[in-house]
């Protein structure tokens, strides 16, 4: 029996706390549904991650040039390497030359384009960082005027 009032004190407790707790009223409900909609970050934040994605796949597209970079002067040193004996061994040489040469000019336009690449991939994170800023902000402005709300 002791028990049993113990238990049954302890529901009353809890069943006075139910009846102590505020509903939200009917405007309050529409106020936090335009402030929901002004706020309404989902579509921007899947642009921002996309975009991150496509940023991540050109650093990953630049590293991959870096390498062809790295091996197409390792091809031309062996070239350079291995010249005065194409020279000795060869009565017309000139083919060689210009194999060097085109392995020159392609070192050329990939050097130029890693350097383009760069820059646009720079500047591309910043503006993800920029529109991550702006994300942070609506939060933060949506959290204050449901804090508010909720004064």
């Amino acid at each position: 029996m002791r028990y049993s009032k113990f238990t049954i004190t302890l529901l009353c407790l809890c069943a006075s706390n139910s009846y102590a707790l505020e509903l939200i009223t009917a405007t309050e409900n529409q106020s936090v549904n335009q402030i929901e909609q002004k706020f309404d970050i989902d579509n921007l934040l899947i642009s921002i991650n996309d975009r991150l994605s496509n940023h991540k796949k050109s650093e990953y597209d630049y590293e991959s040039l870096l390498t062809n970079i790295k091996n197409e002067k390792e091809h031309y040193n062996k070239a350079i390497l291995a010249l005065p004996n194409t020279i000795l061994t060869e009565s017309d040489p000139s083919n060689y030359f210009k194999e060097i040469e085109t392995l020159v000019k392609n070192i050329d336009s990939l050097e130029k384009k890693s350097v383009e690449d760069e820059i646009k991939n720079k500047e591309n994170y910043q503006d993800i960082l920029k529109q991550y800023e702006i994300v942070n902000s609506q939060r933060t402005q949506r959290s204050a005027q449901l804090f508010a709300l909720k004064k």
